[in-house]
């Protein structure tokens, strides 16, 4: 853009990579296992009223968004269609009521937020040309009762495919009709999935993330190092989210219910059993037992993930009712089925309010079942939490930290997760960690690993990290990203790269998939014997650990048994050896 009296000396926008969501996601994908995917959803289809994958969920849900909260903005933009399909004889036979169909049904399918068109562009970029090609082609499939050539017609706006013989004010119509076609497609994608399919479709719900969903699964580690290492090269100063103001659930809360999905069989007993009990606490409205099936197990996954690990007084079960009551409500309006923001139903919301206070009340039966399994999932999912911690600071970007999460955060969706926080607690607590750090992080690293539940590992882990960062700076942010080869019976249970620049060199070792390691424990360095990872001779050197603060040779074949020593963490920073 020219320079302006404004912004004079702004000659140039440039992006350096996105808000972290992607990252979040990928990350996030590797500490869920492909194991549960088939048993936990057909568990999950057994239970809810909506049927179908979630991409006819998500469509259902975008079109309600457009009848329901974005009406008018379709009406305008139909409208402005139907004027351009006067003029041309090929396009003037289209009735606006068809030209209105074409576009909910193309919007609803659109598989990104946007489009990029500019003004004064004369065509769409390749990537954009896909988007839309494959938006029109679902949109088709779904709409057999439309002639095709309608489909057509928008394709041809939209890419700016113009009919010969059209006046400059009439090209300028169609432009500025795929300007305002853009600012359309973006909120109803977010307003139809984030805040209306992610709260109808919920086989595993820290899936359901901005950016993500339940159409996919697990990551592939292979898949996880090829994106890390193209962030590399082409966005290394993207952020790296973990958690954001925005997600549907804190990072602890999320990496407790990816233990879920390491042992599915468990969980669906254990629901099963739950809902067993839970069935004479619920109470009927107009003749049905609320909640439903499936509000009801949203409920049981939403506090699981919530429940805090240690132990709570009577008045912190009651406070902690009252939140996951908030959460619920919010959550049942975002579904929009049996209730609404624009149509509150006060009947079933109380009700379902009235079924979490009595399951979270410590005078009856349910709390004790919860507490049970909470502390079955609880140690792996910290475990997962700190691994993503160790990846995040030393992968490619730079790591985004929410306020609170220095210790473990367990919350749930806004306002849950914009809770005041208590920074002189996490003051004292760093203050104290440093002091006896400088003297005995050995002793130090074993009374908190015992004390896992009260976060201030994960707090001194955080610190010592971001110091390794900050004294290798151009290592981290510069770094080529180099996945590294694991062998032996955990090799499915390891996450290994490096990075390397200008003779330094990062080897970056943490566990993963905690809870399916069957009778061995996973803090045992004997559980990881006979498993390996391979370290180039180009990336041979002596690095200390900045976890452990133990330095080593590292090259070649290294055993996970002597790496994993202390914990199974590791995140080697130093020198390549001349």
């Amino acid at each position: 853009p020219p320079r302006s009296t404004l912004f004079p000396y702004t000659t140039l926008f440039r992006s350096e990579g996105t808000t972290g969501y992607e990252f979040l996601n990928s990350l996030n994908g590797i500490l869920v296992s492909p194991a549960g995917e088939r048993p936990l959803r057909a568990y999950y289809d057994e239970l809810r009223t909506l049927l179908g994958r979630f991409s006819d969920v998500a469509y259902e849900s975008q079109r309600l968004i457009l009848r329901a909260s974005m009406s008018s903005e379709l009406s305008v933009l139909a409208r402005r269609l139907d004027r351009i399909s006067e003029q041309h004889r090929w396009s003037r036979d289209l009735t606006i009521g068809t030209l209105q169909e074409v576009l909910a049904s193309t919007i609803a399918c659109f598989p990104v937020y946007r489009t990029y068109v500019a003004a004064g562009d004369v065509e769409a970029a390749p990537g954009d040309v896909a988007h839309v090609r494959r938006a029109l082609a679902a949109a088709k499939r779904r709409s057999a009762s439309i002639s095709a050539s309608a489909f057509d017609f928008l394709g041809d706006v939209l890419l700016m495919r113009d009919p010969e013989g059209l006046l400059e004010p009439e090209r300028a119509e169609r432009r500025d009709f795929v300007l305002r076609f853009q600012q359309l497609t973006g909120p109803v994608m977010a307003k139809g999935i984030e805040d209306t399919a992610f709260f109808r479709h919920f086989p595993l719900l820290s899936l359901n993330e901005v950016g993500g969903g339940p159409s996919r699964w697990a990551t592939p580690v292979a898949e996880f190092h090829a994106t890390m290492a193209e962030r590399g090269r082409l966005r290394p100063a993207a952020l790296s989210a973990t958690q954001t103001h925005d997600t549907k659930r804190a990072e602890d809360h999320r990496t407790r219910l990816d233990v879920l999905s390491e042992i599915p069989l468990e969980w669906i007993a254990t629901v099963t059993s739950w809902r067993e009990a839970a069935d004479a606490l619920k109470s009927r409205v107009n003749g049905l037992a609320v909640p439903d099936a499936d509000d009801e197990y949203y409920v049981y996954q939403t506090i699981v993930g919530a429940c805090p690990p240690e132990p709570m007084t009577a008045e912190a079960w009651g406070a902690l009712s009252k939140r996951v009551e908030e959460a619920i409500v919010k959550a049942l309006r975002e579904a929009k089925r049996n209730s609404s923001w624009i149509n509150p139903d006060p009947d079933y919301e109380e009700a379902t309010r009235g079924f979490v206070s009595r399951l979270l009340d410590p005078r009856g039966s349910f709390v004790p079942m919860l507490a049970a399994f909470v502390g079955r999932v609880n140690g792996p999912g910290l475990m997962s939490s700190l691994s993503q911690l160790v990846i995040k600071v030393t992968a490619p970007g730079v790591p985004d930290f929410f306020q609170g999460t220095e210790l473990w955060d367990f919350s749930m969706t806004d306002p849950d997760n914009r809770r005041p926080v208590d920074f002189a607690v996490r003051t004292a607590i760093l203050a104290d960690l440093s002091r006896r750090d400088a003297s005995d992080r050995p002793g130090l690293l074993r009374e908190l690993r015992e004390n896992l539940d009260d976060g201030r590992l994960k707090l001194l882990m955080t610190r010592t990290l971001l110091n390794a960062r900050r004294d290798h700076a151009d290592l981290f942010a510069r770094g080529e990203y180099r996945p590294l080869a694991v062998e032996g019976p955990r090799r499915d249970h390891v996450v290994a790269f490096a990075r390397s620049h200008e003779g330094e060199v990062a080897v970056t070792v943490t566990g993963r998939l905690f809870a399916s390691f069957g009778a061995a424990d996973p803090w045992d360095p004997a559980a990881w014997a006979a498993t390996t990872i391979d370290v180039p001779p180009d990336l041979r050197g002596t690095l200390r650990d900045a976890v452990t603060g133990v330095t080593r040779l590292v090259g070649g074949k290294v055993a996970l048994s002597e790496l994993f020593e202390s914990m199974p963490f590791a995140a080697l920073v130093g020198r390549r050896s001349a």
